[in-house]
């Protein structure tokens, strides 16, 4: 898992008064209840440095001095490490709410089976009706079909990477030609998806 901050003019880097550095992705390691209530995120900044250095952190003795003994032992069980400036700390939830913005969560894809296609040299001469356009301005849109067949129910994942964007009819200027250029299209459910730029 990890998490991130928002953007800042001044790019990765400015930072927080305490610590925390603008449009930076950190590592969420995990999330503990102390007994008396306080909910606190265990965070590593991937660089090993430039740690939080506001309530529970590593310089906050007095925080960690109200902590009872038995919650410190669950803390060292789970892998809170001494003082070292390490880029790894803790901060109470509610401090890591008004500071990041995100929280991603990587799919475990040890049983996942993926296959890539890749089509180069393409001539435009595959084109197809375009069914997208409100005013029927854009006559032939490029279309390329793949046909996934299964015997077993199962969830199928379709990302898609389009190298040249320039590929389009130069008559192309349907309503929505400025914004969605690209579409993956399911032929089972009738639905659609519009995406823009490499993805």
């Amino acid at each position: 898992m990890q998490c991130g901050t928002p953007d800042h003019p001044q790019g990765d880097s400015a930072h927080t008064d305490d610590g925390i550095i603008f449009g930076h992705e950190y590592s969420l390691l995990g999330a503990h209840t102390l007994s008396d209530g306080t909910k606190l995120v265990r965070i590593r900044n991937p660089h090993g440095k430039n740690e939080w250095t506001g309530k529970f952190s590593d310089g906050d003795t007095a925080s960690w001095a109200k902590v009872p003994a038995a919650d410190k032992k669950m803390l060292k069980a789970e892998g809170q490490k001494d003082n070292d400036a390490d880029g790894e700390f803790y901060m109470a939830f509610a401090d890591f709410y008004k500071r990041f913005e995100e929280v991603t969560i990587t799919y475990d894809v040890t049983d996942w089976h993926s296959a890539y296609f890749l089509m180069i040299d393409d001539d435009g001469s595959n084109t197809v009706e375009n069914k997208f356009s409100k005013d029927g301005r854009c006559p032939g849109c490029y279309q390329h079909s793949l046909i996934v067949k299964s015997t077993v129910d199962q969830k199928l994942y379709v990302t898609a990477f389009v190298v040249d964007q320039t590929r389009r009819p130069a008559d192309c200027a349907g309503p929505r030609a400025g914004n969605m250029k690209n579409r993956i299209y399911d032929k089972s459910t009738h639905t659609n998806w519009g995406f823009r730029g490499d993805h």
